[in-house]
């Protein structure tokens, strides 16, 4: 099995598949030691209070989940599919700068072992959002990956 990787391609694809990260100005930052972090700048994310929508909150912190889903997915399947199953958002506190989200988990091996036997495979992940190095939300997900039909 490979290692993940965050590649320009992999970044490109989303962005082109997904217009409203394009709108959000969304990037992905880095993926080191299995920790993505996801930004997107608050001027196209602000809403009618000048702080942070929250609607662009769960956004980041559902792509970051997804995104990670996608990358391990991909260490076994050429073009696996993920969705988001279940989540959960607390919203803890105004952000007034950028958005930073990050999610660290350690994989579980069924993760893998599902896929490998081209079946779906389930993935639960806690992400961070930040905003001024302050957490502003957490966020709980469950991501299912399968190969590709």
């Amino acid at each position: 099995m490979k290692s993940p990787q965050l590649t320009q391609a992999f970044a490109d694809w989303v962005l082109e598949e997904i217009p409203l990260l394009r709108a959000m100005e969304l990037t992905l930052d880095e993926f080191k030691d299995n920790r993505l972090t996801l930004s997107c700048p608050l001027a196209p994310n602000i809403n009618d209070k000048g702080t942070a929508f929250g609607g662009s909150i769960a956004t980041i912190a559902t792509l970051c989940g997804w995104a990670f889903t996608m990358l391990h997915a991909k260490t076994l399947c050429d073009e696996p599919d993920a969705v988001i199953a279940e989540q959960s958002m607390q919203y803890l506190k105004p952000g007034h700068s950028a958005l930073k989200a990050v999610c660290s988990s350690t994989v579980p091996d069924t993760f893998y072992s599902r896929l490998q036997e081209q079946r779906s495979a389930r993935l639960e992940l806690e992400v961070e959002v930040f905003s001024d190095s302050q957490l502003i939300a957490t966020f709980s997900g469950l991501y299912v990956a399968r190969p590709q039909r």
